[in-house]
């Protein structure tokens, strides 16, 4: 699922580059995803050199469990890329993290979580 996740945010902002718009929703206003040259470690920890440089937007929409309303928690995406890789980091800023639903489950049974 993750990289499912990865391939269609790289797939939109690769080859549709105006879906990247300004944090206040304004159509048109183009953002960059900034080419990095810092290591990052896989570590939910996003303290690298990468992480400060990278572009960052507000999610302004969810689709599930709502149907493209505005989400009730805040969700900032961090995008970049290197010689070789494009970066995705999500930040959560769920008031009561304790409450979200999540089980190890097969790929095809894992739609009833959070």
């Amino acid at each position: 699922m993750k990289n499912h996740a990865l391939l269609w945010l790289a797939t939109l902002f690769l080859v549709n580059p105006t879906a990247l718009q300004a944090q206040n929703g304004t159509f048109g206003t183009e953002q960059r995803v900034p080419k990095v040259t810092s290591q990052i470690e896989v570590d939910a920890v996003l303290d690298e050199d990468a992480w400060a440089q990278a572009l960052s937007m507000d999610l302004n929409f969810e689709v599930r469990p709502g149907e493209n309303i505005q989400p009730p928690v805040r969700t900032e995406v961090l995008l970049a890329y290197t010689d070789t890789h494009f970066l995705a980091a999500f930040r959560a800023f769920d008031p009561n993290p304790s409450a979200i639903r999540a089980t190890i489950t097969d790929r095809d049974g894992m739609y009833g979580d959070d």
